[in-house]
């Protein structure tokens, strides 16, 4: 489930950075490039004429671009008012040669002279975001929309940008839950506090089609219902699952147990919320691609904090310093139709009054572009993004040409306007930065790429130290984030490395490979030994005092892959099986003489 959080945490590395500095850090240009004059090339057509508007009443604001020759979308006054449309800015007269391509809405809104300092208009007019299916407690809050994400060409390059982590984290999504992300009409995942370990994640999934409750539970792995005084709900692969029967099909839950009841007992009415984020919420657009909306006190106490482990935590720093004192709300969001589009809402205590807080915060914008200059000279970049990196000053700048502040209703509102190749590039950046180690030497070599030091043989390997926590999952995944985690720790083993259950003989012993793992947790141990926990915490029998007792079912040996004897990789077998194959076993689980 860890990984689980990291689907979100993955996605929301650069929503994260945004916080820090609306994406400061990342902004990359056109193409790979950015002109020298810091100006992006052809957005609309041969140029844009860019119209800033602001509502009259609602305190929203409406932008429209009219490309020459170009794609043909805009804005034009129609007698003191103009319709936004579906996806971007405003439908108007079309350009030169383009034809106006958007449908209109019935938002209708008033124009006015744009001074270069107004919002700009968001290219999205849905309703607010409804928290239906979502447990009470969280106070953060992740809403993708993954089919449509991925149904645009930069949504793909989105996903791709965010690295192997991300990938692995949705490949575990997917194979837990069943389905495929671009089945997914809408993701929304709450975190919960868990009792000092990592939060635990609950995801309400919306499918763009909807699938009766026994094509569900088929794709859940067919376990059999468990039923509670409030309904039906299924466990497998160390989930809870609920299909709420007022959604018929549309909409199913994931997450443990405690949060899967609640909404069961609630009948899947959204929560209540802290008075600040019920306020954004209010505000929200549904049609936003990605939204995240956080309590700020939450990141930085005992809880949250966990969220920023390994390369993260060097986020904290940063964070804490740019949502600075007396915020009580914040709501990032994203959309990468056309241009691509950031914004985001920020809810101060009441001492505080909006257009105080924008103007602390266009202060702290205004201090970015120097300090990310000496951060990434502090870098030492890879020469694989090298070039990148000292792109980085101009980049900013550019950005923040192109970033609005002002305050709406009862909060500050800061948001962004980038040609729309930019957010790949934008979330690739976030990774490089996220993982590169200030200060950090590179030292060419003669010939050929640099190879790190590292473990060279499997004895080597199992003496490697690793931190794993396992709040609840079977030992078919735990390997296989075990696998995972040792491949990327360890990228340049001059073997394969791979952990394999031998299902048939742990069948013959009573043990399966859905054998339930739950409160595991070992910090700088030797892979050995964290191997031998896992065997440990999944053998069958309660009643083996340690790893030698003969009641210890269920061993781990190195061994040859059955798919190819030459090789030598980890196995998860029984001790019945290694004696009758004469495998050896790790002295821990050698039977002590009487």
């Amino acid at each position: 489930k860890k990984k689980m959080v990291m689907l979100a945490s993955s996605l929301g590395a650069a929503a994260v950075l945004a916080i820090i500095g609306l994406v400061a850090l990342n902004m990359m240009g056109g193409g790979g490039d950015v002109p020298e004059n810091g100006v992006a090339e052809g957005t609309n057509g041969n140029g844009t004429d860019t119209v800033n508007t602001n509502t009259i009443g609602n305190g929203r604001s409406v932008t429209g671009t009219m490309g020459t020759g170009g794609t043909g979308t805009g804005s034009t006054s129609t007698g003191g008012t103009t319709v936004v449309a579906n996806g971007g800015g405003t439908t108007g007269t079309p350009g030169a040669t383009g034809a106006a391509t958007n449908q209109p809405t019935v938002l209708v809104q008033n124009i006015v002279a744009d001074d270069g300092q107004l919002l700009w208009a968001s290219p999205t007019t849905g309703s607010a975001i409804v928290l239906d299916y979502v447990p009470t407690g969280a106070q953060i809050f992740v809403i993708v929309r993954p089919a449509d994400m991925l149904a645009s060409n930069e949504g793909q390059k989105v996903m791709q940008s965010l690295g192997p982590e991300f990938e692995a984290a949705r490949a575990d999504w997917e194979m837990a839950s069943g389905v495929k992300l671009d089945q997914v009409e809408q993701l929304i995942m709450s975190l919960h506090d868990n009792e000092g370990k990592t939060p635990r994640p609950h995801f309400v999934v919306r499918l763009r089609t909807p699938m009766p409750e026994p094509e569900l539970v088929a794709r859940w792995g067919s376990p059999s219902p468990v039923t509670d005084t409030n309904g039906t709900f299924y466990d497998s692969r160390g989930w809870s699952f609920h299909a709420p029967p007022r959604a018929a099909g549309q909409v199913f839950v994931m997450g443990a147990a405690p949060e899967v009841k609640l909404v069961m007992q609630f009948q899947g009415a959204p929560p209540p919320l802290r008075k600040e984020i019920d306020r954004l919420l209010n505000v929200s657009d549904s049609q936003r691609h990605f939204t995240l909306l956080f309590a700020p006190n939450y990141l930085f106490n005992d809880e949250g904090q966990k969220l920023f482990t390994g390369p993260r935590e060097k986020a904290l720093k940063p964070l804490f310093w740019f949502l600075g004192d007396g915020l009580q709300a914040g709501m990032v969001s994203t959309h990468f139709g056309g241009d691509f589009y950031l914004e985001m809402r920020l809810y101060a205590s009441l001492e505080k009054e909006p257009y105080r807080l924008a103007s602390e915060f266009r202060n702290r914008l205004q201090e970015l572009p120097q300090a990310i200059e000496d951060y990434i000279v502090s870098l030492n970049p890879h020469p694989f993004w090298r070039r990148v990196a000292l792109r980085y000053p101009q980049m900013i700048r550019f950005m923040h040409g192109n970033t609005r502040i002002g305050a709406e209703q009862e909060h500050a509102v800061i948001n962004a306007v980038l040609p729309g190749h930019s957010a790949h590039n934008l979330f690739a950046a976030s990774e490089l930065v996220m993982v590169s180690t200030p200060g950090a030497e590179y030292v060419p070599t003669g010939g050929g790429p640099t190879v790190a030091a590292g473990p060279k043989t499997m004895q080597e390997v199992l003496q490697h130290k690793m931190t794993f926590d396992i709040p609840q999952q079977d030992l078919i995944n735990a390997a296989a984030d075990v696998e995972k985690a040792v491949i990327d720790e360890l990228p340049n083993l001059p073997f394969e490395f791979r952990i394999k259950l031998m299902g048939p003989d742990l069948k013959l012993d009573g043990i399966t490979q859905n054998q339930r793992i739950a409160d595991f947790k070992m910090a700088d141990a030797p892979l050995g030994d964290i191997l031998t926990g896992l065997a440990r915490k999944a053998n069958p029998d309660p009643s083996a005092k340690d790893a030698s007792d003969p009641a210890q079912k269920l061993v781990w040996l190195i061994g040859p892959d059955p798919a190819d004897p030459s090789k030598q990789i980890i196995l998860f077998t029984t001790r019945q099986a290694a004696d009758r194959d004469k495998l050896a076993l790790p002295t821990t689980f050698q039977l002590k003489s009487s």
